[in-house]
């Protein structure tokens, strides 16, 4: 190879070795797919602007592989998207309902809290224990709602993050 390049004439050579066309040719004669043709360039040019033609084939086999494989990435995400939602729609429901019932138990305890009140000031002993019964077993509804609600986040949370971290994954 020294020699070679320490010639200053003009060198023909044929070779198939890959090293000695990188390290001394500057213009290549190819034949290719039955056909004959001049590359001004070295070897590391020709492959990077041209290739040979059984290399194209394989690397356009390889980009429609590739491509299928976007297909079935995009596909195996919706069908992610799709199953996380199923998973997670009855638990914003459950939490929406929660969410509402507890708003609601709130509100029929401040409504008994002012009748306590009132019954209290009144000296009404029957109402005020009533009352006082009401208020108790509201709080233990709004505690077990809360409770519910609790669990239902926490559920959805942890669903999401599992999803979450699937996704990007796929990516």
């Amino acid at each position: 190879i020294d020699a070679i390049n320490a010639f200053a004439g003009t060198v023909v050579l044929v070779t198939h070795v890959e090293s000695v066309l990188r390290e001394t040719c500057n213009r290549l004669v190819i034949f290719d797919e039955g056909k004959v043709r001049v590359f001004e360039g070295n070897y590391d040019d020709f492959l990077r602007r041209h290739g040979w033609s059984s290399e194209l084939e394989e690397r356009s086999r390889a980009a429609n592989k590739k491509r299928g494989n976007r297909k079935d990435q995009r596909r195996e995400r919706a069908q992610l998207i799709q199953e996380r939602s199923r998973l997670l729609k009855p638990l914003r429901n459950e939490m929406e309902r929660n969410d509402n019932f507890i708003d609601a138990l709130g509100k029929k305890s401040k409504q008994t809290e002012t009748q306590l009140i009132d019954a209290s000031q009144q000296g009404k002993t029957n109402e005020i224990a009533s009352l006082s019964v009401q208020l108790k077993n509201l709080q233990d509804s709004i505690e077990k709602a809360f409770q519910k609600l609790e669990e239902a986040t926490d559920e959805h949370d942890r669903i999401q993050a599992d999803f979450d971290a699937r996704l990007a994954q796929e990516e």
